[in-house]
């Protein structure tokens, strides 16, 4: 494994680490199960080559960065095959590094991994007027000219009446509830619904409920949340894992709004969201885009190119 002597500009935010060390940066807020932990892996580096990743496994170790500091390459040992992770394990995996490995006739061998190229880029629309500055911090989808459905919105409401994250309430009044601060979320952006690459990034059957703006714009795709919630789950700033109902954050700093919740559970309200008929492979491609947006390429600076994406 090669880390750069050079300091990564976003060090302090996420690297690779961020999402399976709760103790030294604070950002995960439960602990995940080795088997879960190889599922989310396996949305940002390919697990599926035979000849390569068929037995892939992980090793604890040292911390890289603190190894290759002077001399821009670390080596590690080859450790002992009995300390690999398997791929089913159902134990918790506790905070630390992880080194990937290859497992071979009871052998180790330390491997590079291919990162799945990232299906889901920002459109950058062509528009009269003075530019403005594109950012490059977090994704965001192209602008949608559409309109959004009425009846949607108005199903929403009445099924969730309260934000499915901070459980915050809509104010009940004799003429109607009172959502003002709380917005109709999709959990797939409505602005890449029918994006060829965006659909070939998800399973068949996903793709087919939302290969149109008609399609997506239901029920099923959406929740209700507060509006500063919303925006930080349409920033990627943090994820719903929906085997569990558990928020992640994907950045020290990021959703801090999701830091201060009294219980970072969910799974009630998700369960609600289910019942009607929610797909948890909305949630899951949600959270391949935070992990690809946040942990993929081991947390090194980007290029230019890179920057382009999502």
């Amino acid at each position: 494994m090669e880390f750069d002597t050079e300091d990564y500009f976003n060090e302090d935010q996420r690297d690779v680490h961020v999402w399976c060390s709760r103790v030294d940066i604070d950002c995960m807020l439960k602990l995940v199960a080795v088997n879960v932990f190889y599922q989310w892996l396996a949305m940002i580096i390919n697990l599926n080559r035979s000849s390569q990743f068929d037995t892939l496994v992980l090793v604890p170790c040292k911390d890289p960065r603190l190894l290759s500091r002077t001399n821009h390459r670390s080596f590690f040992s080859s450790p002992s095959v009995d300390q690999h992770l398997p791929q089913d394990s159902t134990a918790l995996l506790n905070p630390g590094h992880y080194a990937p490995y290859k497992l071979s006739d009871d052998n180790l061998i330390p491997v590079s991994i291919e990162l799945h190229k990232l299906l889901c880029s920002s459109k950058h629309e062509q528009r009269r007027g003075p530019l403005k500055p594109a950012s490059s911090a977090s994704p965001s989808p192209k602008n949608d000219s559409e309109r959004r459905s009425n009846k949607t919105r108005k199903t929403v409401r009445c099924r969730d009446k309260r934000c499915v994250v901070t459980g915050e309430e809509a104010l009940r009044r004799n003429r109607g509830y009172n959502f003002t601060g709380l917005e109709v979320a999709h959990i797939f952006p409505l602005a890449f619904t029918g994006d060829a690459t965006a659909m070939a990034a998800m399973p068949h059957d996903v793709a087919e409920q939302l290969k149109d703006y008609k399609s997506a714009d239901k029920p099923e795709n959406a929740m209700l949340l507060r509006a500063d919630v919303h925006k930080l789950f349409d920033n990627y700033q943090f994820g719903i894992w929906p085997t569990d109902g558990t928020l992640y954050r994907f950045e020290r700093s990021g959703a801090p709004v999701i830091g201060r919740l009294p219980s970072d559970d969910v799974s009630q309200e998700l369960a609600v969201l289910k019942a009607h008929g929610i797909s948890s492979q909305f949630f899951i491609e949600h959270f391949r885009v935070c992990l690809s947006w946040h942990v993929r390429g081991h947390g090194r600076r980007r290029g230019a190119d890179d920057l382009l994406e999502l």
